[in-house]
């Protein structure tokens, strides 16, 4: 009414949500799923997260309102990629919510079996919290399983730095596949090799075994086995690391995407 330009980043599918929620928040996403359908009539641009997004979002919106595709975007610092060795124990890293689309359950299985096939010394540290809390704590107890919780920046951005593997583990549902993990971003930055299930548009960015390890979603034995490609050949994984840091420098770098975004604005 005031004649202000709107434009909306939608980075999720909402309608596709399916875990149990509070009423709150229920509430709430049955209103976006509402709204969408007026979008056309509402803004004059949209910017979306995914390659599932931009195909929904061209069939909502009219001609007149503009669209683009700006993936995740992290701060990618320079790197001199010192690391010789793995730390002792090697540390492996989740970050994120507990939440079923997160996969983490599957990600503790898979790490506890790789624990009884390999003789390396392993630690998994889970940084967040989340719905799904209760099946993350059955496992407190175990002396390679640490729960730190909720952490701050500080110190997550020192477990992603210090961690050797750092893993992505999302199930396959139709609601994952249609967003896209802004966590990835971040992990490539650090330069440290990269676990992910093969969700969303991961595949479209980073090719398995050469910029990243890409295992099935919902898979146990993928997981056990990724971790196990990883830690038998440590200048392997360096490789990796660093081939997904030069990724994200190109498809993920908060300045040439935050360049894309300002030339969106300005047309």
């Amino acid at each position: 009414l005031l004649h202000y330009k709107i434009i909306i980043d939608v980075v999720e599918d909402y309608s596709l949500h399916e875990e149990k929620v509070s009423l709150f928040l229920g509430v709430k996403l049955k209103t976006i799923g509402m709204l969408e359908r007026f979008t056309p009539n509402l803004v004059d641009g949209v910017i979306v997260i995914s390659k599932y997004l931009e195909e929904k979002y061209k069939k909502l919106i009219g001609k007149t309102t503009k669209l683009i595709l700006i993936p995740i975007s992290a701060s990618i610092p320079e790197h001199s990629f010192k690391k010789t060795s793995w730390n002792k124990p090697l540390q492996i890293v989740y970050s994120g919510s507990y939440g079923k689309k997160d996969g983490v359950g599957f990600l503790i299985k898979a790490f506890l079996l790789a624990c009884k096939a390999s003789k390396v010394e392993m630690k998994l540290n889970l940084l967040g919290k989340g719905s799904n809390k209760n099946e993350i704590m059955k496992y407190r107890n175990d002396p390679n399983i640490i729960i730190h919780g909720y952490v701050s920046d500080i110190k997550y951005y020192k477990f992603l730095k210090d961690a050797d593997i750092l893993c992505m583990t999302r199930v396959g549902s139709r609601y994952a596949n249609a967003g896209f993990p802004f966590k990835l971003g971040e992990y490539l930055a650090t330069g440290n090799s990269v676990l992910a299930s093969n969700v969303s548009d991961i595949e479209y960015y980073l090719s398995d075994k050469r910029d990243i390890v890409l295992t099935e979603p919902e898979s146990i034995q993928s997981i056990k086995e990724g971790i196990l490609y990883l830690i038998e050949d440590f200048s392997r994984a360096k490789n990796i690391g660093i081939n997904g840091y030069k990724k994200a420098l190109i498809f993920f770098n908060e300045k040439l995407n935050g360049k894309k975004f300002i030339q969106f604005l300005e047309t």
